[in-house]
């Protein structure tokens, strides 16, 4: 689907594989935080399985969202992870573990992906678009 939408296999494989590194920082983050004998956030000791599954279904869906409208509509994207992120915070705070996994995970997972990888597609984008533009050499309208 996500190839049909940006009519290109490298930018739906490119928007993949952004997604997947994404999840990856969110478990390493979580595992620092939720892991070993004494976690620091408390817990069992170890990033409940359900956590890691919704996190990576969640995270391929904003994603590709944002690679929809990435290149027209990054403040949006920006202010959506903002406000994600602040909903999800008071979900840190919850007694059970699983409720507060997920909302650390996400919230993590969001602020990477929305303030960190989708302004490095955007640059990268419109360094392409430029370099493009200027490969191809100024355009003139006859009439």
């Amino acid at each position: 689907m996500l190839i049909a939408i940006t009519r290109s296999f490298l930018t739906a494989l490119a928007a993949v594989l952004l997604n997947l590194l994404t999840a990856g920082v969110a478990f390493g983050a979580l595992s620092m935080l939720f892991s070993g004998e004494a976690p620091a956030l408390g817990g069992p000791g170890f990033v409940d399985p359900v956590t890691m599954i919704s996190i990576v279904t969640v995270i391929l869906a904003l994603g590709v969202q944002y690679e929809i409208y990435a290149l027209e509509r990054l403040r949006f994207i920006t202010g959506a992870g903002v406000a994600t992120i602040a909903a999800l915070l008071p979900f840190a705070g919850a007694s059970l573990i699983v409720v507060r996994q997920l909302a650390i995970g996400m919230a993590i997972a969001i602020a990477i992906d929305s303030l960190v990888v989708r302004r490095l597609v955007v640059a990268v984008k419109e360094r392409k678009r430029r370099l493009h533009v200027h490969a191809s050499g100024p355009r003139f309208v006859h009439h």
